[in-house]
């Protein structure tokens, strides 16, 4: 009898462990190919596992690292991933027609929420299946299997939201959620607890929450028939704040959900309220003397579906409030507080602001606001005041702000009562909108902001009609600008989020964008190979920053330009002065001149910053712009025309250009579609490779130095090629017509149709000649008497390496009416000869020195693998060193073999980089012996 139990139990353990093993691959695929079919989205995990051996009599299975990236247009972003999920269910439940899933956790899940401009979600990545299908699917609703759950958690989560189109950008950080309860039962207790270590919220660049940190601890009655739940213990808390709330929720089977709560403050103090401001709560909380009653409390009501929201009411009000810190000379007090929000999510016009008042003394000083906000869809009606003043430097004295240096006052008395239609209408008699706004003196100095910011005035004034910006004198480091103007629909502006309107003049000494701009990493010696005149690649567009300074699009601005100097990178532009108008994000050029590289550059068209990428149409007009100059200073020109590098003289160009813009407004070069002409003056060419391989053919150096002065020659840019239209060139006695084009990645394709004097032929080249004139006429061709040689050149290849084919046929001439193809032929045949016995002189040495570079960059990169080989075995002895002090504690071996497998990766990163840098040193080390090899 114990046998057979024996045998028994060894056959219920083998299938135990059998079955997860034999049917483990066919479940792992099935379920990810049903995944994959149900979502527009890349689903995928390290590793499956099933097991009975967890929890007994359960099944465990388990996804381990699992990430879903997203497609079209979120390629390559992570949307959800997750270090393990783990589902416990009791497979024998099955049987009883109600699957009993014991857990479900997910580990340190990551959620990466994306809007886009367009209001494109990322998360919206379920598959077009309509209920009837889903229906099919389920046995067509024959079935009466159901699903119980009893605890779900989620472990140390992180959630990250981005909204392109409403401004907004939140986190979570430290999530840790459990739901608890039998769900199977007709009734059971709910428990819900949740904490966030770190939130973070902001919104139209204005910070509402920074390292907050929440708790919720919720207990309800859950009745699953009627899916209604009631809440009968809770806590909730945001900081120091800490609310109650009650009710019930009714879950819809069409997925509404009916609430019906009231929420409530369960403190009184105001200094509960004062931990909501980050400013505050993050400074010292616990040392901050306060006073003061607080009472907040409010209502949800209503249904919740799609786009369908809840009413909702706020009730604030704080009475006598005052608050200090011990170790600072002023406080705030007096401050009174009441405020009624009423939100109606049926009828949103119905919706209610209402400010009663809000007033406080900081540092004695006095400042008071009300307003009234109502009808906000059909026709905004705004109300209110305020009226005070605030000093700057007394906010240094009220809370503590460690290494921020402030100063200044601000002074309003200000009065406003219209309706949005008003001024929209221009029924200025029926608007109320008076008084001023004065800011004066301020300084600000923090670490975190780049330069020193002095407001030394801001004086604004209203009135129904306008605002006057009568003065805005305001210094960044050591920028300085003055604006002033007037601006039109402010109000609605500013309530509505309309389109401000209204003319601008800006005027400035000395701007200097260096100062704002990131710190570049400085390369120390030696740790990037240098590469001698060769030129680096251009980066592909698809590798391109998108733009980061937009233009709002509710702002329709004509200003006025005056600006002295500007200072961008390596660019120094003087005296911009004309007109731009700003308007949907757009900014239209209208004769814009300014003084640049020792030129003058007048612009027209315009420059778009609504999309991914700043789009720009302008037409330019360049006087005495210096070549030299511009490829020093621009990098475009140094992308566009590599052989400026080796041009002096100055030009005039005409062109028109559109393109797409980077973030650092560099253009995406393969975008660029451009046509113009240029003119040039004192133009010269000195030591540019081609010539200088021409000037070596020709045994002249003199043509390794030209200077044809005057030419014109008109261009075009399109896919990423630069295309000549012919031009003509008087260089000394001869002459030569250029056409052709390059490409941004260096390879070009040239024609040089030559007339070359005499005169200007070295001693060899006319020895040449004559050798070739005799043997032509030993062969019956007559190579005619002329002061000029005809010579036509195709250059190719790259500006790092080009390669010069030449043609003298065209010196040919036959004295008989006839002239034989063979006899022809054998002649140019000749000529090629006598050229190659020119260049065979040379190519032993040249040979030689290539040899030589491959050799020594050989030894390079043999040395840097021996350096890395070095480091490899070095990480994985310490590794072993490890292993051997975590002896035979299991947790010490994992941790030391986790260490060992990190310390031996880093060894092979820092080897790979070695051979890698090696690598290009010994590519700078033959490209320079090949370039000094082709100029022998």
């Amino acid at each position: 009898m114990l046998r057979i139990l024996l045998i028994t139990l060894g056959v219920i353990l083998l299938l135990l462990i059998a079955l997860p093993v034999l049917f483990k691959s066919k479940i792992e695929a099935m379920v990810k190919e049903k995944v994959n079919e149900e979502l527009t989205a890349t689903v995928d995990w390290s590793r499956f596992s099933l097991s009975f051996f967890r929890g007994f009599p359960d099944l465990s299975i388990n996804l381990h690292q699992v990430s879903v990236a997203g497609q079209e247009p979120f390629t390559g972003d992570t949307l959800a991933g997750l270090e393990r999920f783990e589902l416990r269910v009791n497979p024998f439940s099955a049987f009883r027609k109600n699957i009993e899933v014991k857990s479900i956790i997910l580990d340190r899940p990551l959620v990466n929420g994306i809007v886009l401009e367009d209001g494109t979600a990322n998360w919206d990545i379920v598959s077009g299946t309509d209920s009837d299908d889903l229906e099919k699917e389920a046995g067509g609703g024959s079935t009466s299997m159901g699903i119980s759950l009893k605890r779900f958690a989620i472990l140390d989560g992180r959630v990250y939201y981005l909204d392109k189109a409403g401004s907004l950008d939140a986190s979570l950080e430290g999530f840790d959620l459990e739901l608890r309860g039998n769900f199977s039962m007709d009734e059971t207790e709910m428990q819900l607890t949740a904490g966030i270590d770190r939130i973070n919220a902001r919104m139209g660049g204005i910070r509402y929450l920074k390292d907050g940190n929440f708790e919720m601890d919720v207990v309800a009655a859950a009745n699953m028939v009627e899916n209604r739940y009631t809440l009968e213990k809770n806590l909730i808390s945001l900081n120091g704040l800490t609310l109650g709330l009650e009710g019930q929720v009714v879950l819809g089977e069409d997925g509404a959900m009916e609430m019906d709560l009231r929420y409530f403050s369960r403190e009184t103090s105001f200094q509960t309220l004062l931990s909501l401001v980050p400013a505050i709560y993050l400074t010292d909380f616990s040392s901050l003397k306060a006073s003061g009653n607080l009472q907040l409390d409010g209502t949800v009501t209503g249904t919740m579906k799609d786009s369908i929201l809840p009413d909702a009411t706020l009730n604030l009000l704080v009475t006598d409030g005052y608050f200090a810190y011990p170790d600072l000379p002023k406080e705030v007090s007096d401050v009174q507080l009441s405020l009624k929000v009423d939100y109606q999510g049926t009828d949103l016009d119905a919706t209610r602001v209402n400010l009663e008042r809000f007033h406080l003394l900081m540092g004695g000083n006095p400042f008071d606001l009300s307003l009234t906000m109502d009808h906000p869809i059909s026709d905004m009606h705004v109300a209110g005041e305020a009226r005070g003043l605030i000093d700057f430097a007394s906010l240094k004295d009220v809370v503590p702000m460690e290494d921020v240096s402030l100063k200044g006052k601000l002074e309003t008395d200000l009065r406003w009562d219209t309706r949005m239609s008003y001024i929209e209408n221009e029924m200025y008699d029926q608007v109320d909108l008076e008084g001023t706004l004065v800011i004066e003196d301020v300084l600000v100095e923090a670490p975190d902001i780049p330069v020193p910011v002095e407001l030394s005035r801001l004086h604004m004034a209203f009135n129904p009609r306008m605002v006057e910006l009568q003065t805005l004198d305001l210094i960044l480091g050591s920028s300085d600008f003055h604006l002033d103007g007037t601006l039109s629909n402010f109000i609605p502006y500013v309530f509505d989020g309309q389109v401000v309107t209204g003319t601008v003049n800006l005027s400035s000494k000395v701007l200097n964008a260096n100062e704002f701009l990131p710190e570049r990493e400085e390369v120390a010696p030696g740790e990037v190979p240098a590469v001698g005149d060769t030129l680096l690649p251009v980066p592909p567009d698809s590798l391109a920053e998108p733009a980061r300074i937009r233009i709002p699009e509710n702002m329709g601005f004509h200003m006025n330009l005056d600006v002295k100097k500007v200072e961008y990178d390596k660019i120094v532009v003087e005296n911009i002065m004309g007109e731009m108008k700003v308007t949907g994000g757009v900014a239209v050029l209208d004769q814009l001149s300014m003084d640049v590289i020792e030129g003058k550059v007048i612009a027209n068209g315009w420059v778009d910053t609504r999309g991914e990428f700043t789009e720009m149409d302008v037409t330019f007009e360049m006087k005495g712009v210096d070549i030299a100059s511009s490829y020093e200073t621009f990098v475009t020109v140094e992308r566009l025309a590599p052989m400026a590098r080796f041009m002096k003289g100055t030009a005039n160009v005409d062109m028109e250009c559109a393109t797409r813009l980077d973030a650092s407004f560099t253009p995406l070069y393969e975008s660029i579609n451009a046509r113009g002409e240029a003119f040039t003056k004192g133009l010269q060419f000195y030591k540019l490779d081609a010539f200088v391989r021409f000037s070596d053919m020709l045994k002249n150096e003199k043509f390794q130095q030209m200077a044809p002065d005057e030419v014109y020659v008109g261009f075009t840019v399109q896919d990423g090629r630069i295309q000549f239209n012919p031009f003509d060139m008087k260089v000394y006695d001869s002459e030569m017509t250029v056409s052709g084009s390059h490409g941004i990645d260096y390879t070009m394709d040239y024609l040089f149709d030559m007339k070359i004097a005499k005169s200007d032929l070295g001693a060899g080249a006319n020895d040449m000649m004559q050798g070739i004139s005799l043997l032509a006429a030993g062969a019956g061709i007559r190579i005619p008497e002329s002061d000029y040689i005809k010579i036509k050149a195709n250059v190719t290849g790259t500006f790092n390496n080009p390669s010069i084919k030449t043609d003298l046929s065209a010196n040919l001439r036959s004295t008989g009416e006839t002239v034989k193809a063979a006899v022809e032929e054998r002649v140019v045949e000749e000529i090629e000869k006598v050229e190659e016995q020119v260049r065979e002189g040379a190519s032993v040495e040249a040979e030689k020195i290539i040899s030589d570079a491959e050799a020594q960059a050989e030894r390079v990169i043999d040395e840097a693998r021996k350096a890395g080989d070095e480091l490899v075995k070095e990480a994985e002895k310490q590794g072993d060193k490890l292993m051997e002090e975590a002896g035979s504690n299991v947790l010490k071996q994992i941790a030391a073999k986790k260490a060992a497998e990190e310390l031996r990766k880093q060894a092979v990163k820092q080897s790979e980089n070695l051979v890698k840098e090696a690598e290009v040193k010994a590519d700078g080390i033959i490209q320079k012996a090949r370039e000094e090899a082709a100029r022998i």
